[in-house]
């Protein structure tokens, strides 16, 4: 991604960033120039392409020659979903929120140094045995864009929350909140989604749906569906809530059937997994 006009100063070969020309007795800067190579016509800045990152974690971006505008999807990361509890009346756990996104263009000048960082995808809440508190599990991670002009900030989404022990009505969990986003004007800035809540128990048995997670924006990923109730008092299937798809999508919640709490020693069904964010950088 790098010019190939290279110029000699002070001994130093340097590869050039911008390239001005004259014209009606004012310097203007040139977009793109080109040079005839082997009877063909190349443009003399590579300025065309996308590059995506969706490994969790820090990477550097560098703008190519010739580059003053970007593209770009900044995703954060799914929240994991609640467990589902069928020790009193039960309930359903909540399924995760949807990570924050922003999308738009911003200015950039080349050769600057852009700052990725990508937010991983939210647990969710692990299984546990009888007698033991009902676990949680985790939100999504903050998706990021930092550039010398400001820092575009996408939150994860959180994680839904666990079904309460209890026999009156409101014991299911709430569904997480989806991640809120920030930066400088220009871009869109939208609120991640938020998860569904289980399903009640209404001072009845313990035959309850987890809560879907949430979908992210511009369909980037789906959110996981809420475990089932199976029809009650069976002794087989799993009731746990299914991982989201895709990017910056929240897990489901667990659901919840009538069994033994005795005879069955693990009465909190997981939450499925939210999904991890991107961020994507398109130039031309």
């Amino acid at each position: 991604m790098t010019s190939k006009l290279y110029v000699k100063s002070d001994g130093t070969i340097h590869n050039t960033e911008e390239v001005y020309v004259k014209k009606n007795g004012n310097w203007k800067r040139a977009g793109q120039i080109f040079i005839k190579e082997g009877g063909d016509w190349e443009p003399l800045f590579s300025n065309s392409g996308t590059e995506t990152f969706t490994t969790v974690g820090q990477h550097t971006f560098t703008v190519p020659s010739g580059i003053y505008q970007l593209a770009i999807v900044v995703q954060a990361g799914g929240g994991g979903g609640g467990n589902g509890n069928e020790l009193g009346s039960g309930g359903g756990g909540g399924g995760g929120g949807a990570g924050g996104n922003i999308t738009g263009n911003i200015s950039v000048r080349p050769y600057q140094d852009l700052t990725i960082i990508v937010g991983g995808g939210g647990q969710g809440a692990p299984t546990a045995a009888r007698g033991n508190s009902p676990p949680t599990g985790s939100g999504g991670g903050a998706s990021q864009l930092i550039t010398p002009d400001g820092t575009y900030l996408a939150l994860g989404g959180l994680v839904g929350a666990s079904a309460k022990t209890g026999f009156a009505p409101g014991m299911f969990g709430a569904g997480g909140a989806g991640g809120s986003t920030s930066g400088p004007s220009g871009p869109t800035y939208t609120t991640g989604s938020t998860g569904s809540n289980g399903s009640d128990n209404q001072g009845g048995s313990a035959n309850q749906t987890g809560g879907a997670g949430a979908s992210s924006a511009n369909s980037l990923g789906t959110g996981g569906d809420g475990g089932g109730n199976l029809g009650g008092s069976v002794s087989t299937g799993n009731s746990s809530g299914k991982d989201a798809s895709g990017n910056g999508a929240g897990g489901g919640g667990g659901g919840a059937r009538d069994r033994d709490s005795i005879v069955y020693s693990t009465p909190y069904w997981e939450g499925g997994n939210g999904t991890a964010g991107k961020v994507t950088i398109t130039f031309s």
